[in-house]
């Protein structure tokens, strides 16, 4: 038996340059690019030194499907900012460095039904989604004869079509 069956893990192969293969790479990593635009445009600078940032906004943000951010859903517990570390917070003030490793194990033992609870969640807001989506879809039925309005991609701007274009 290997790992991931040993685990309960489904093992999905995908291709690193093709994204669009993967729904949950595509829509991180359409979140990243915004994210980093936005930073680059308002700090007017280099696109590579916005990355940390950009994840750490990303990785702590909490995702309306799960409820949850990803660094709960990875380490269990919330992540303190680094600007928390130098203030006072109360979270900081009560931080015991001597019961901190008991804490960590045991919201780690809490982790699995964290996710759990986020996976559900995330089920039933695709539900709500779905159930949105399809109330606003009308049925249309075509007779044979009906007129119909299509688009002819050989005419018109020829620019849009890109690397497909007819020679």
């Amino acid at each position: 038996m290997g790992f991931c069956e040993e685990l309960g893990i489904e093992h999905r192969l995908t291709s690193v340059t093709h994204p669009q293969a993967n729904g949950k790479v595509e829509v991180t990593n359409k979140t990243l690019l915004h994210n980093l635009k936005t930073r680059v445009l308002r700090n007017k600078s280099n696109w590579v030194d916005e990355i940390p940032g950009a994840l750490w906004a990303y990785r702590t943000t909490s995702r309306t499907p799960t409820g949850e951010t990803p660094f709960v859903l990875a380490f269990g517990i919330k992540a303190v900012l680094p600007a928390e570390i130098g203030v006072p917070t109360p979270r900081i003030q009560a931080f015991d460095p001597a019961s901190n490793e008991e804490q960590l194990r045991a919201e780690l033992d809490l982790l699995e039904e964290k996710r759990d609870e986020a996976t559900l969640r995330a089920a039933v807001y695709r539900q709500i989604v779905k159930r949105l989506y399809n109330a606003k879809v009308k049925e249309v039925t075509f007779q044979l004869g009906d007129l119909v309005l299509r688009e002819n991609i050989f005419e018109g701007n020829k620019s849009r079509i890109g690397k497909l274009n007819p020679n």
